[in-house]
């Protein structure tokens, strides 16, 4: 194998691996939609990303808890567009108690805080 090769393999896995980390548009607006909150006010303002990653400035460096529990209630569909899907796996994930907080995640959002807890 060249090395041009194997370089070229290395970065299609780096890709590969980091898109299902990135921040998803569709997801953030069904969020904020389906719970009625303005991702421009409150602890949200300038922090929507936060709802789901541990870093608003490196989003590729991976979910919090909230975001690895609706990953897995989405299922193995990468980047889906489906709003139904979207809120389904939203509902889903609401009945979970954050291992931070140890509150339910929807109780946490009803009072307009980040579900998995301040990041």
């Amino acid at each position: 194998m060249s090395k041009r090769w194997i370089a070229g393999a290395a970065i299609a896995w780096t890709l590969v691996a980091m898109a299902p980390a990135m921040a998803r548009r569709q997801y953030s607006d069904a969020f904020f939609k389906l719970y009625q909150l303005d991702p421009q006010q409150g602890v949200f303002q300038g922090k929507a990303c936060l709802v789901c990653h541990i870093d608003s400035a490196n989003k590729a460096r991976g979910w919090n808890q909230y975001g690895k529990d609706f990953a897995v209630a989405l299922g193995d569909v990468v980047n889906t567009q489906d709003e139904a899907r979207i809120v389904a796996a939203l509902r889903k994930i609401e009945e979970k108690v954050s291992s931070v907080t140890k509150a339910r995640y929807v109780d946490r959002i009803r009072q307009g805080a980040f579900p998995a807890g301040d990041p």
